[in-house]
């Protein structure tokens, strides 16, 4: 979905990167991007980065891309869940028996099970459950 001209859609790319002390050249770097310039469209929201890129940024701040993209994701699962009415799911579906439909991956999960876990990572995965606790906790009415 390509957005519409002067229509900017929140994300958190900006806050993840100077949190993570990465500075805007090295990003752009690792993106292969020759100056800053896209990587400051995609992180004031005038730009949606490709597929290629997002996928680039989610391995560059180790975080799932739909996190850093936060309100366009949300814009997109509400235009599913608009599509999805007018188009309802058929009652059989031919997803494996351990997969579910709303399944969310967890890469913390896949890094905790590797045989050898950085300081960094669990650091990492500290502030990632301690924001998951509090967002839960948030929907739930408990804060």
């Amino acid at each position: 979905m390509k957005p519409p001209r002067n229509i900017r859609f929140g994300n958190r790319l900006a806050e993840i990167r100077k949190e993570q002390r990465f500075p805007r050249k090295r990003v752009a770097a690792l993106l292969g991007h020759r100056n800053i310039d896209r990587l400051s469209l995609y992180e004031v929201g005038l730009r949606i980065p490709n597929l290629k890129t997002a996928l680039k940024l989610a391995k560059i701040y180790g975080i799932p891309i739909r996190v850093a993209l936060d309100e366009y994701y949300e814009a997109c699962v509400s235009e599913v869940r608009e599509q999805e009415k007018q188009h309802p799911k058929p009652r059989s579906t031919n997803l494996p028996k351990n997969v579910h439909s709303d399944f969310e991956f967890c890469t913390f999960e896949q890094k905790l099970s590797s045989p050898v876990v950085g300081e960094d990572e669990i650091v990492q995965i500290r502030r990632h459950t301690a924001l998951l606790i509090r967002t839960m906790a948030e929907k739930m009415g408990h804060v």
